[in-house]
This record gives C-alpha cells, sequence and structure tokens, in this order.
C-alpha cells in the first residue's frame, strides 16, 4: 500500500499553481508591514491571509517532502523537497515582521482590539503568546536576518537525514537459517530481535560498523545542530537552550527536571527489569545488542498488513463507531505508505495535511511489532485529525507535551486486547513483555 498523493494536489500544475497563490498572499501580507497594529482591521485582514497562506504552505511542504522520503536518492524529489524549504525561508522571511510589531505595539491597545473585534477570536490565542513572549521577540532587522538563516540552521539535520538513509549501505550477515541477507534501516530491528545471539551481534557491528566510519562528520553535524540552538537560545534572550525548548512546548523547567527526578528516583525499576532479562535470556553479561529480543518469544510470527490492520481495529474499537470508521478509512483511502522499500526514510511518523488528512509512513516487515508501530502512528493521526477538523491551523497544531498522549494510549489499548485474547500461557508472557519494554522504551530510554 502507498501513499495517495494525489489527494494533495491532482498535478504538478496544481502544485505550482497553488505555490503562485502562496507566493502572492505572502507579498499582500508584507503589504502590512509598519502598520500592522494601527487597527484591529489591519490586525484581522493580516491574520486572515496569513491563515490561507499557512495552508497553501503545509499543501505544498507536505507534498514536496512525503515525495523525497519515498525515494531519498532521486535527484527530482531532492531538488522538489529543496524547493519547499526554499519556500519556507521566503514565508518566515515575509512574515517576520508580524511577532516584532505586536510585540511592540501598546499592549493595551492590541487586548483592546481582541476585545472589541470579535472577528480576531480566532487568532487571539496566538496574539496572546505573541505578547507573552515579550522579551524573548528581538527587533525587526533580527527577526529578519533570523528568518533568512532558517535553511542553513536546518542543513545539518536535513545533510544527516540523506547521508544515513540515502547514502548508507551496511552490507549482508548470516541469518538463522544460514542465508546472506542485506541489511536495512527496516530490517535491522528484526535481527536485533533474534534469538540467535550470533545474528544479533552482526545486525548491530555492521549498523555501528557504518556509523562509526562517518563518526567524525556525524559529530561534526551534531555540534552544529547544538550550536545552532545554543546560540539562537542567547539571541532571544533564554538562559539557555534547554530554557528555549521547553517553553517553545508550553512547559517550564520546573516541569522538565520533575522528570528527570522521577526518573532517578525509580531507575532501580529499570535496572531490575534488565537483570530480570538476563536471567530469563541465560546470558552471563548483557550486550546492547541483547535489549530487544524477547526472551519469551518462540519462533517468528509473520503478520501480514491485512492481519496488522484487523487486529488494530478490533483493539481499538473500544474507542467507539466514529473513531474507527476514521480507521477504516485511512485503511482504505492511502493514507499509509506501508512496506519497507530501498532508500525510503527510516522508521515511521504521522504527518498532518491541514484540510486534507493525515499521512502514515511505516517501515512493514511482517514483525509482531510492527501492529503496536501502527497503532502508534494511526494515534497520532487521529489526533491530528480531530484537532485539525475543530481548529483553525494556526490552532490546531500540538506541543511534543501531549503529543505521545494519543499514540501511547492507542499502544497500551492494543497490548491490552492482546493479553485478554491470547490463551496459551507462554504467548501471554510474550505480549506481559512487550508491554514492559514499551513502558521502558517510552519512559525511561
Amino acid at each position: 500500500m502507498n501513499w495517495n498523493l494525489t489527494d494533495i494536489f491532482k498535478n504538478k500544475e496544481e502544485y505550482q499553481k497553488t505555490k503562485e497563490d502562496l507566493l502572492k498572499n505572502l507579498d499582500k501580507i508584507e503589504q502590512y508591514k509598519g502598520k500592522l497594529c494601527d487597527s484591529a482591521q489591519n490586525l484581522y485582514e493580516c491574520y486572515k491571509i496569513d491563515e490561507l497562506a499557512l495552508k497553501q504552505f503545509e499543501k505544498v511542504y507536505a507534498y514536496a517532502m512525503l515525495t523525497y522520503h519515498l525515494d531519498m536518492s532521486n535527484q527530482e524529489s531532492i531538488k522538489l523537497f529543496k524547493d519547499a524549504e526554499s519556500l519556507g525561508t521566503v514565508f518566515s522571511t515575509k512574515t517576520a515582521f508580524i511577532s516584532p510589531e505586536i510585540t511592540y505595539a501598546d499592549e493595551n491597545k492590541i487586548k483592546e482590539y481582541l476585545e472589541t473585534m470579535p472577528e480576531l477570536e480566532p487568532y487571539k490565542r496566538d496574539i496572546l503568546d505573541i505578547l507573552e513572549l515579550k522579551k524573548h521577540t528581538l527587533s525587526q532587522e533580527a527577526e529578519d536576518i533570523l528568518a533568512n538563516y532558517s535553511e542553513v540552521f536546518s542543513a545539518p539535520e536535513n545533510t544527516f537525514d540523506i547521508l544515513t538513509n540515502a547514502e548508507f549501505k551496511f552490507g549482508t550477515l548470516i541469518n538463522e537459517n544460514g542465508e546472506e541477507v542485506e541489511l536495512t534501516d527496516s530490517n535491522y530491528s528484526v535481527f536485533l530481535r533474534s534469538k540467535d545471539e550470533k545474528v544479533r551481534k552482526q545486525a548491530f557491528n555492521l549498523m555501528y560498523k557504518k556509523y562509526s566510519e562517518c563518526i567524525n562528520t556525524i559529530a561534526e553535524l551534531y555540534l552544529a545542530n547544538v550550536k545552532t540552538g545554543v546560540i539562537t537560545s542567547k539571541l532571544r534572550n533564554y538562559k539557555s537552550s534547554l530554557e528555549k525548548a521547553v517553553i517553545h512546548d508550553d512547559a517550564s523547567l520546573k516541569v522538565y527536571d520533575a522528570l528527570i527526578e522521577a526518573i532517578d528516583e525509580n531507575i532501580e525499576s529499570n535496572y531490575n527489569f534488565l537483570e530480570l532479562k538476563k536471567k530469563l535470556l541465560k546470558q552471563q553479561e548483557m550486550h546492547m545488542y541483547d535489549l530487544y529480543v524477547n526472551p519469551f518469544e518462540e519462533g517468528e510470527d509473520k503478520i501480514t498488513f491485512e492481519e496488522a490492520r484487523n487486529e488494530v481495529l478490533e483493539a481499538l474499537a473500544i474507542l467507539g463507531k466514529e473513531y474507527t470508521n476514521m480507521l477504516q478509512t485511512a485503511f482504505n483511502n492511502n493514507w499509509i505508505d506501508v512496506e519497507a522499500k530501498t532508500n525510503k526514510r527510516g522508521g515511521a511518523y504521522s504527518m498532518g495535511v491541514y484540510s486534507v488528512h493525515p499521512f502514515v509512513l511505516t517501515n512493514f516487515v511482517n514483525s509482531k511489532r510492527d501492529v503496536s508501530t501502527i497503532a502508534h502512528e494511526l494515534g497520532h493521526s487521529m489526533h491530528t485529525y480531530y484537532s485539525n477538523e475543530n481548529q483553525n491551523i494556526i490552532n490546531a497544531n500540538y506541543t511534543i507535551m501531549v503529543a505521545e498522549v494519543a499514540s501511547t494510549v492507542n499502544e497500551l489499548l492494543l497490548a491490552h486486547y492482546q493479553i485478554e485474547r491470547e490463551q496459551d500461557k507462554r504467548k501471554k508472557a510474550e505480549i506481559l513483555y512487550e508491554l514492559l519494554e514499551m513502558i521502558r522504551a517510552t519512559l525511561f530510554r
């Protein structure tokens, strides 16, 4: 099953037309520069155009990114994505004046606009957020400079992605059946879960051999990413890049520190779990490549995507008919790009596209763990779907502090469904172990 990207644009002409309309709208927004807060009407009109431009940009960017992630070595796809990134810089630059002008306007006047003009209600939250972050907003000139550098700031991450997803080749290993097979990002986790220690060790060593060969390049990319965070945090008057990160996610240092403290206080639970696992695996010592094998698993249960789909639908039926009907829509209308493919982006994610629908990427390799991944990503998708259906694009986005709630709930519901219906004691222990491992990975790791 592959994405149906014609849901975003029917053809390249429609893509191009939307891009042209977006650029026209950005020019219209820029006309309010220097007079945005002169009247409530100006503020409203600018936000109204900005809302439309955001919808257009999200479609253009999503179409380019999703196309690129299907084959990260395809030159046309790379060009398309780079074009969308450049458009993002134009967007940031053209709208960079909005925050400073609201910030440096008379706050009482802005609040009066919000009270006296009902049409501004959909944008009230964003305007109040800008006022709240006043001390972190720079001058108009400085905001323009930062906006123009946005592509440069994302370069380390983009370089790392293309290096590890399109250019890395890990070599071959000998599997449990004595066959020589290629190691990829997609099947790596399957080999790490093998009961054969030799297979696990081969996979681990091959994967990290390739990373270690490029360790200096990767370290330099990482340092560039860290420096970007540190420098922009200083420029924006944050005490640290950590403070900038938590405030951006509607949290606080207190919340972050409380989470770390809770983990430190309960770290023995993690150690006890791994100690028990070592005994169950009959290992003299535990290695990194031993962390993902399930000690209760016997043999390899190959699961088709159809079976995975049915299990997810049955497990999540408890959430109601409306919810499961939307899941059916996702499965039936190619919201999910399922199979692992050469040069396809690794891992899994859900990306919402406002006024279209969410898109899910998975690298399905017929593993039992893939079922949980599908449930997880569809949790994100449904969260996005309901958020987009009930709010404008400016208010619909949610932070990482709440993002994992919907997805983790889906995983838990799936696990409890599997445990309740399993009659075989060993298989039930296998599922219980997976549930414990999910908690360890989600919380402690």
